[in-house]
């Protein structure tokens, strides 16, 4: 915190660069980006330097370093940060919660069948037949019924049956 208070006095922005259990603060100096480390005592250190103990820290090889350095696109961080969301909402059954981090991946992930066929399953739990045989049907147009899982296949036939039910008349209102 100190360091953040003085570098904003005197104009300097300040990143915070977590790799565990190394921490830096990070800034552009002339172009070029220098890293002050936190854990050992306020040291600075250049790029190279900042490899070298990362390296040191977790005795990696260089493609080991490559991967823990590698960029990560705005898309990728969301995406697996709203599956982590998801897999805490769903245990807790609080599916309006999970639908919509549901419908967040999907807007990034349009084609990912499997995201679809999940909320299916979700539609049908919150009670909207319509929408989840909407997604099932999405999902077999791309996957053959004898090699879905069952219980997608039993589900789509499930509200097949009931719909048609409900246009009868049979049914009260499905939805």
């Amino acid at each position: 915190m100190l360091y953040g208070f003085l570098a904003e006095r005197i104009g300097v922005s300040l990143e915070f660069v977590d790799f565990r259990p190394a921490c830096f603060l990070k800034w552009v100096d002339s172009g070029h980006c220098r890293y002050i480390d936190v854990g050992r005592g306020g040291s600075t250190l250049a790029s190279d330097e900042v490899i070298d103990l990362l390296h040191s820290y977790y005795q990696l090889t260089t493609v080991g370093l490559d991967q823990l350095l590698e960029v990560v696109t705005f898309e990728r961080l969301l995406t697996t940060y709203l599956s982590q969301l998801k897999q805490a909402f769903a245990p807790r059954k609080e599916y309006e919660k999970t639908l919509y981090l549901q419908n967040a991946l999907i807007a990034y992930q349009p084609s990912n069948l499997q995201l679809i066929a999940e909320r299916a399953v979700l539609h049908r739990k919150l009670g909207h037949f319509k929408s989840a045989l909407a997604d099932l049907k999405r999902f077999f147009a791309f996957n053959d019924r004898d090699r879905a899982p069952a219980d997608l296949v039993k589900l789509h036939d499930d509200l097949v049956t009931l719909l048609d039910r409900h246009r009868a008349g049979l049914e009260t209102d499905p939805n």
